[in-house]
């Protein structure tokens, strides 16, 4: 005899893995739950009543359940595969065509823009605490630097009237922090730029392009390097996709409560969880920067080993010669870098008698 609904759905969940679980699953049921109380609730047909639809969401029994969670399995299958598209979207990859081109370009502009205006405000704001106190000694300014004495004067309390523009600087300074270094690399949204200046600065120091050994630095680190990465990815992902949940949950209640009245206002519940996903996402992107940079430190000396490459002898050599080159092999270039001898396993051992 065929079990219930609820049954199936369970026996389906347990064989589901955990990322799909984290970053598909979740927003998924989240649409459904919230797709199911609105229908309830009369959106579709007949007068719009929110007591009907949360009432509904509370009496369900075993069955209704079973047919919630199935529908969020379907969903999260659906919406697995258009992560990628949805994280590419929020970072502002839309298209080549000419409107494309041209909403890109006026939100490229307004980030430019942005992030001139707060390189000059910070360089304003530091010289304003970094000003010269004719209390200070000119061998102390001297010494410590302009800097170091503007740093001196605010751990007194004469430093007090410092302190609002020092945390300016200090906002201004965390706030580009969230752009690529390079103004021609701004992208047209703010999670664009973040993941933007993770890909540019994170082998920069090793001359390494980060997208292009990305790949085959998670064959080769460690176990521990690689669930860091992946948990980080994981909440990227699930933020994503929250916030695209959100949208289509917003897109929906404009269209099924369009002739409800003032009813069509309770859109601006997912929208505003939606934004709010967005912002987890900004965050998330930058502790995915943080862990993926950390990996890269620490595994690539290892990744030159399996490639059978001589290691770099200093940094610099390694940023200006070895990491440039290696990366143009990686990208199926041919390029002129030495192999080493690796000892078989025989040689290892003793012979035997």
């Amino acid at each position: 005899m065929a079990g219930s609904p609820l049954d199936a759905a369970l026996s389906a969940g347990s064989s589901i893995g955990r990322y799909f679980s984290v970053a598909a699953l979740i927003p998924a049921t989240l649409l459904v739950v919230y797709l199911t109380g609105l229908l309830t609730a009369g959106a579709l047909c007949g007068p719009f009543q929110a007591s009907t639809g949360l009432a509904a969401l509370g009496s369900l029994g075993l069955s209704g359940l079973g047919w919630v969670v199935s529908a969020s399995i379907a969903t999260g299958v659906c919406l697995l595969p258009l992560t990628f598209r949805f994280t590419q979207l929020l970072e502002g990859y839309w298209g080549h065509g000419t409107l494309a081109i041209r909403v890109t370009e006026h939100f490229t502009r307004v980030h430019r823009c942005w992030l001139f205006g707060l390189n000059t405000w910070r360089g304003d704001r530091e010289k304003a605490w970094t000003k010269p106190d004719p209390v200070e000694r000119t061998q102390l300014i001297a010494i410590d630097g302009v800097r170091g004495a503007g740093e001196r004067r605010l751990n007194k309390r004469r430093g007090d009237r410092y302190l609002q523009p020092y945390l300016e600087d200090a906002a201004a300074t965390a706030a580009i922090a969230g752009y690529p270094t390079s103004a021609r690399r701004v992208l047209p949204t703010r999670l664009g730029n973040a993941l933007r200046r993770m890909e540019d600065s994170s082998g920069r120091p090793y001359g390494l392009d980060a997208i292009t050994v990305a790949p085959h630095l998670a064959m080769v680190c460690e176990e521990r390097q690689q669930a860091q990465v992946s948990d980080a990815r994981e909440m990227l992902d699930l933020s994503v996709n929250l916030c695209a949940v959100g949208a289509l949950a917003c897109l929906a209640t404009l269209v099924l409560l369009a002739d409800d009245g003032f009813w069509i206002l309770l859109a601006l519940a997912p929208l505003a969880f939606s934004w709010l996903a967005y912002l987890g996402a900004i965050e998330a992107a930058g502790q995915f920067a943080t862990c993926f940079s950390a990996m890269l430190a620490l595994s690539r000396l290892k990744l030159y080993d399996t490639l059978c490459l001589k290691r770099p002898t200093s940094i610099i050599t390694e940023a200006e010669n070895h990491g440039p080159k290696i990366t143009k092999l990686l990208d199926g270039q041919i390029v002129p870098l030495s192999l080493t001898q690796q000892k078989s396993t025989s040689d290892d051992q003793p012979a035997g008698r």
